[in-house]
């Protein structure tokens, strides 16, 4: 498979609404810092828990989710703030989400961070037995390293949704096809294997716009998505 077939695949995958959500909500900001939920997953106000993994400093989401009613749980640890209590039902970890466990991961500037698997905070946050109704995932194209970590771990099947934003400039836009291809490998294993679809998209446009080649065409390098697990609908 070159190239241009690679991005064709993964950008069809990633631009094609599979699920017509009924009951859609946008939580945060109407602009960039918010997400679409759909509520079609019986998101109940009075049981429910949203990870919320990369906030920045734009805390809307996390705010709206706890005022529905759901216990939010919020990872960041690029925003220089210890753990606490946020506000009610928010709780922040200053934490990281990776593909392994490290309490000491080195990063830019002689920084440190802790980080952890999404196996390992379910398991931190006794919620393995629990669903996770919401999460949201901003990570700045480390997605692609956590991804396949999610997959193999199987803990996506106790997700009823999951948003995120596709860093697409974290992939090669050339010649080298394999990681291209891998990662909608993965995403298609990780979600649509396990009955989720694609509900919303939104080309982020404070981004640029590259061409992707003659199969998948001109798009923003950072693309806002959403899958619904149909199995909870």
């Amino acid at each position: 498979m070159d190239s241009n077939e690679a991005w064709g695949l993964l950008m069809n995958y990633i631009s094609t609404i599979k699920y017509n959500c009924k009951d859609n909500r946008r939580m945060g900001q109407v602009n960039d810092g918010g997400w679409d939920v759909c509520m079609d997953v019986n998101i109940d106000p009075n049981n429910c828990i949203a990870y919320s993994v990369g906030v920045g400093h734009d805390w809307s989401f996390d705010d709206d989710m706890s005022k529905y009613g759901c216990n939010v749980y919020t990872f960041d640890p690029t925003i220089g703030k210890d753990d606490h209590k946020h506000a009610e039902k928010v709780w922040f970890y200053n934490m990281g989400l990776w593909n392994e466990d490290l309490d000491d991961m080195k990063v830019k500037n002689d920084q440190t961070w802790k980080c952890r698997t999404l196996k390992s905070i379910i398991s931190m946050l006794h919620h393995e037995n629990s669903v996770i109704d919401v999460l949201k995932i901003d990570i700045e194209a480390s997605e692609f390293k956590v991804f396949p970590e999610i997959l193999q771990s199987g803990v996506i099947k106790q997700v009823k949704q999951v948003v995120f934003e596709y860093h697409l400039w974290g992939l090669p836009r050339g010649a080298n096809s394999d990681k291209t291809q891998y990662a909608y490998e993965v995403l298609t294993k990780m979600l649509g294997a396990e009955g989720f679809k694609l509900f919303y998209i939104h080309e982020n446009e404070r981004s640029p716009v590259v061409s992707f080649g003659n199969k998948a065409s001109d798009h923003s390098t950072n693309i806002e998505i959403g899958w619904v697990n149909t199995n909870f609908v």
